[in-house]
């Protein structure tokens, strides 16, 4: 029934890999962990959380857990689930086969095959009644009942019922849902407000939703439907608010602002989003970085990497690279700080950065001293901070970055639970 539980998860993320469906990396990303986290019971990991300081949390074996939403993550000691604290108290459910939380007041809980949600003391606030379940987002979330999706109030209440799949609101307000001509979104009382004729929609930060139309062209709509930035594209990438929109117009890239002018010309082979005034662009496979005139700051010199292309962003004044199949650091300036040396490595957030050789992993500083040593088989970091350091591998792929989700064999058999 685990598996079941998982279906709709798996199913919204490969909708969203599609292009079916509104939702945003942050709710994609979690769905992904809660497929590792409830798959697999019989792997004992063991799993420690450390704080920005890098002092263990917990003080108890765990066996498996999520990374950090707000101030819990989500754990496994055997097969009894629950959750631990930012002080490292933990507390288990054994009432319930699964219970789970991202960051909202309510988990879905499992139990004699039914879902339902519950509180942070394990009180039903939802009854077990229903065969699957989403999260709740922005205070709501879709479950299904036989063959009907409703749209429920964290207090229980149907809000809205259809035949059809719907998706909880993300960054915006409206319901995203699936018809026999395409995707659309409404409100909360039905009111159609983007007719289902899209291929794909998503909200971003800034207001506007990513769409695309029946002629796989793309382009942007606002809350209300209004076409923001015309169908004329072959890709956009939707910025925060206030930044250059990257798009690709007759095979190049470019960028374009919120009115649609161009605003550094379509030259780019791939280009990524801004980060403290500079882009990553790459030309002939060589990566570098622009300036919004767009003037290259740092010739394009280093290797393009399509799986970690986001990579190339700057925080704190420091980006990663890569070259000859290795990542490293450089400042803004394009001076090597540390050289290129690892297989995989994350940005540097409060110091700090995640780095891999050879699928074991460790946490670095900015001046390349090795802070935990790299022997581990996970490292994740939370937005608040706390590591999540994993030693134990599963049955099935890790996704550190390193995996892609489709790779996972058990997913015809999740989608034809999720269709049976």
């Amino acid at each position: 029934m685990k598996l079941k539980f998982l279906c709709l998860c798996l199913f919204i993320y490969s909708l969203y890999q599609s292009g079916y469906c509104q939702a945003n990396k942050f709710v994609i990303d979690e769905l992904k962990l809660s497929l590792y986290y409830l798959s697999d019971t019989s792997t004992e990991k063991d799993v420690t959380f450390l704080d920005d300081d890098l002092i263990k949390l917990n003080h108890e074996k765990i066996t498996d857990g999520t990374i950090f939403y707000k101030d819990y993550a989500n754990v496994r000691i055997g097969n009894k689930y629950g959750f631990i604290d930012k002080r490292g108290n933990v507390k288990l459910f054994p009432d319930y086969a699964a219970v789970m939380w991202t960051d909202g007041p309510l988990g879905v809980a499992l139990k004699n095959d039914k879902i339902g949600y519950v509180d942070r003391e394990g009180n039903v606030k939802v009854s077990m009644q229903y065969n699957m379940g989403t999260f709740f987002y922005n205070h709501l979330a879709v479950v299904r009942k036989d063959s009907t999706y409703s749209l429920l109030s964290e207090n229980g209440q149907s809000l809205l019922s259809s035949d059809k799949l719907i998706f909880p609101p993300g960054i915006t307000p409206l319901i995203t849902f699936l018809s026999d001509t395409g995707i659309g979104m409404m409100s909360e009382n039905k009111s159609v407000v983007i007719e289902p004729i899209y291929r794909y929609l998503i909200g971003a930060e800034n207001g506007l939703i990513k769409a695309v139309n029946r002629n796989k062209t793309y382009g942007s709509l606002d809350a209300t439907g209004n076409v923001i930035i015309p169908f004329e594209y072959e890709n956009i990438k939707i910025a925060r608010s206030g930044e250059l929109i990257p798009a690709k117009k007759n095979g190049k890239w470019g960028y374009i602002n919120i009115k649609n002018e161009m605003v550094i010309n379509f030259i780019y082979d791939e280009a990524y989003f801004f980060s403290e005034g500079l882009a990553a662009v790459v030309v002939q496979k060589k990566t570098g970085f622009i300036d919004k005139n767009g003037k290259f700051v740092i010739e394009p010199q280093y290797d393009f990497s399509f799986n970690f292309g986001s990579n190339y962003s700057f925080n704190g004044g420091i980006s990663p690279v890569f070259i000859n199949k290795k990542w490293g650091f450089i400042d803004k300036k394009g001076t090597v700080l540390i050289t290129p040396s690892y297989d995989y490595v994350t940005g540097f957030n409060k110091e700090k950065a995640i780095v891999g050789i050879n699928k074991k992993y460790g946490i670095i500083d900015k001046r390349g001293n090795t802070l935990i040593p790299l022997v581990n088989d996970k490292i994740q970091r939370s937005e608040n901070g706390i590591f999540k350091v994993v030693n134990g591998k599963d049955k099935w792929p890790e996704d550190n970055g390193m995996e892609n989700l489709e790779a996972i064999n058990l997913y015809k058999t999740l989608m034809y639970l999720y269709k049976n």
